[in-house]
């Protein structure tokens, strides 16, 4: 297998290629941000939060591309194959209409996959990696197991080929997606003005906030990622005005090794239990 070819293929494809283009200003502008105005001073971004939340994507990105490399998949032949020939490929309206209709079939998606990650005690396993953090900055959003990572990836694909999403369209929702995260978990202040119009059309990083909460129904709830629309719709949003500790309620510090070991001894202590 000639890894460096599987790589130039994923790597057009792979979300989460956050440092690349565009998307690495992003990520600077918001850590220019949260030093400029940090909501919590001392939640303020560190060297070692950094490097192991970064270390997150750095393992996700080699496990996916070992993975596909294994299967010999690619998203351009899965494009050319399955998704150019599907429904929402194949409707006679512009590509900015099959692009909005896309892009609210994804996020309601989304809404539900991370709703399930928290009631699923096997995706908990796997999610409650992210929800281990004892403060919440943009590099936060980077904090993702690769295990939950690799099960997205599965799930977006399935949904790709059922509705039959263009690959640009999946591409720039991928895009739109990281951009939100990284922007709602930022320890950063907005003006009240700023925040109370964002709030009705984006989740800021107060109304996420809340979601990462150490008290559990708070965390069981605002588990929308870019527009606060659905928890309002399915009756999951918590509004709060005082400050919210997060992280996972008598949870250590864990170190990198032991965050990547926690789904296995989760999973292996429910074993126990039954």
């Amino acid at each position: 297998m000639d890894f460096r070819k599987v790589y130039s293929k994923v790597k057009e494809v792979m979300f989460y290629d956050i440092f690349e283009n565009w998307d690495v200003l992003f990520f600077i502008l918001i850590i220019g941000l949260e030093f400029c105005s940090p909501f919590l001073s001392k939640e303020k971004e560190n060297a070692r939060r950094l490097l192991t939340n970064f270390g997150h994507v750095v393992v996700s990105k080699v496990f996916i591309i070992l993975m596909l490399g294994l299967f010999g998949f690619t998203f351009k032949y899965l494009d050319h194959a399955v998704l150019s020939k599907g429904f929402i490929s194949s409707l006679p309206i512009s590509f900015c209409i099959k692009a909005l209709i896309s892009f609210v079939i994804l996020d309601l998606a989304i809404y539900w996959q991370h709703r399930l990650s928290h009631k699923l005690s096997f995706l908990w396993a796997f999610h409650q990696v992210h929800h281990q953090d004892k403060a919440l900055t943009v590099s936060t959003a980077l904090r993702f197991h690769f295990g939950e990572i690799f099960y997205s990836l599965i799930y977006k694909t399935v949904l790709l080929i059922i509705f039959g999403i263009p690959l640009k369209i999946f591409l720039a929702f991928e895009a739109f997606l990281f951009a939100c995260a990284a922007f709602n978990h930022a320890n950063i202040k907005l003006p009240l003005k700023i925040e109370s119009v964002l709030s009705y059309v984006l989740v800021t990083p107060k109304f996420h906030r809340i979601h990462h909460s150490v008290v559990l129904n708070e965390q069981q709830s605002n588990y929308s990622f870019s527009v606060p629309w659905w928890d309002m719709l399915f009756k999951t949003y918590t509004a709060k005005k005082s400050v919210v500790l997060v992280g996972i309620e008598n949870e250590k510090v864990l170190s990198f090794l032991e965050q990547v070991k926690t789904p296995y001894l989760y999973i292996k202590n429910m074993k126990k239990v039954k």
